[in-house]
């Protein structure tokens, strides 16, 4: 008994309620002490609200009732009359799975869950055996009192979540629980040893010293086993890696909490009431929902096997002929037999013009945009040096008279900056004005330069002498 509970609780991961968890150490270090507890004593101290576990059956209306109830483990046995009376095993969740989807009478599947979850020994293939089981037949879970830790692995991989008011939803994680008993046998007098070979072999046996090495192996044992947990939630609730990751905090969820951070998808005072709003919900593609139920149920000739160490159905359909009547469809016969599929084509027809029209001001848009970038490129090309300003009208959604004013202001600055400061008295050489080199500016010069005047008289005299001195010849001219 003690070899057997070494390996099944000391040295496995869980996903469990942790008071749940602890209450089983608690059980188990008397089991190893020799005191055994009454079925009635293990079930007030898990806190167990049920001393059986209900058998499968199948509704009237064809609803597939799977029970998980109290610890889940590979196998019941392992757990029961340590966890509770009655634990589930991941033997019978599979078998009864399996039952429901080669049942012809079976529509639906409902996963009944009062569990705070167990050992994480075949739960990630039984939660992909669920979520692929999907494809075939609708499958909803309600959490009726709770569905924590690996229990919830499973009921995520269902369709749809309900939950009762009051009902425990979540403890999303992983965690190991090590004993070290190696001292208290020394102080027994008791010697113990554990020959091992390999390094990380017996890592966490209770009568071997605990050590960080130890430690650092079971701690990535657990992560691995909470990687695989995060991403059956983000596959199976169909969110973000992220989100999955904010719901596996371990914290442990009441009704309408649990709804409010997408743990489950409603909350329903009974099972009934959850299979009744998860027909409804399924109504809206009654066709797809009874083709499905029909045509995916297995078959007498079904091959439910087991691939690769996990189990998956694979459902082999007989071939069989259909015959398609074809009918002309008219908008008047929509309105008559389909008029959500009339509204649901209006408004898609509706959004379809309002993005029409989006699309045609926007290219309208670019046109204009284009054009008023071009006329300021143009004017900024008439004045030089204007190509960074001119950028800059075009970033601030300058107009064009706008961009042109920002233009001349600047030229007339530059301007204003270049041209000589007006001469004090005697400072008449030091301020050199430049004339344009042509008839025009000579005689400016000339008219502005009392000093010429005085030297050569008359203002062609002076006109006649640059114009000369431009060509390379020079003559003197006097009065």
């Amino acid at each position: 008994m003690t070899k057997r509970i070494n390996e099944v609780f000391f040295l496995r991961p869980w996903a469990v309620k942790e008071d749940v968890l602890t209450a089983m150490t608690e059980i188990i270090s008397r089991h190893i002490k020799g005191e055994k507890l009454s079925k009635e004593e293990i079930q007030t101290r898990v806190g167990a609200n049920k001393i059986a576990v209900p058998d499968y059956e199948v509704t009237a209306d064809g609803v597939a009732r799977i029970p998980i109830y109290g610890v889940i483990a590979k196998r019941a046995s392992m757990v029961n009359n340590i966890s509770q009376p009655e634990g589930t095993s991941v033997e019978e969740i599979r078998n009864n799975l399996n039952a429901a989807l080669s049942d012809n009478t079976v529509k639906s599947i409902m996963l009944d869950i009062d569990s705070p979850g167990g050992s994480v020994d075949g739960i990630a293939e039984m939660s992909d055996m669920i979520f692929e089981a999907r494809k075939v037949k609708p499958i909803l879970a309600y959490a009726d009192g709770q569905m924590c830790s690996a229990a919830y692995w499973l009921g995520s991989s269902a369709d749809k979540i309900y939950a009762s008011k009051s009902s425990e939803v979540g403890s999303i994680g992983v965690y190991a629980v090590i004993s070290d008993y190696s001292r208290a046998y020394k102080n027994l007098g008791v010697d113990t040893a554990v020959i091992k070979a390999g390094k990380y072999k017996a890592a966490g046996h209770p009568l071997k010293p605990f050590t960080d090495e130890d430690r650092g192996s079971i701690q990535d044992e657990v992560n691995s086993y909470y990687d695989l947990f995060v991403e059956a939630i983000a596959r199976n609730r169909n969110v973000s890696a992220e989100d999955a990751l904010s719901m596996a905090n371990g914290k442990v969820y009441i009704g309408k909490k649990a709804l409010a951070v997408g743990l489950v998808d409603g909350i329903m005072e009974s099972d009934m009431a959850a299979c009744n709003d998860f027909k409804k919900s399924k109504n809206k593609s009654a066709e797809i929902t009874d083709i499905k139920a029909t045509s995916g149920t297995a078959s007498p000739g079904a091959d439910i096997e087991k691939v690769l160490g996990k189990e998956k159905v694979i459902i082999q359909k007989p071939k069989e002929e259909i015959m398609v009547e074809y009918k002309e469809i008219t908008l008047d016969a929509l309105k008559v037999n389909r008029p959500d599929l009339v509204t649901a084509l209006n408004a898609e027809g509706l959004n379809a013009g309002k993005e029409a029209v989006k699309a045609e001001g926007k290219a309208e848009g670019v046109k204009q945009e284009n054009a008023r970038a071009t006329a300021i490129l143009k004017k900024a090309n008439a004045f030089e040096g204007m190509q960074d300003l001119a950028v800059k009208t075009i970033e601030e959604n300058d107009t064009i008279e706008a961009a042109e004013n920002r233009f001349k202001a600047k030229k007339l600055d530059a301007i204003q900056k270049e041209a000589p400061k007006a001469a004090g008295p005697g400072q008449e050489a030091v301020v050199a004005k430049q004339y344009a080199q042509t008839p025009e500016g000579w005689a400016l010069e000339y008219k502005e330069t009392p000093a010429l005047a005085t030297e050569f008289g008359k203002e062609a005299a002076y006109v006649s002498f640059k114009k000369a001195e431009a060509a390379g010849k020079v003559k003197i001219y006097k009065k």
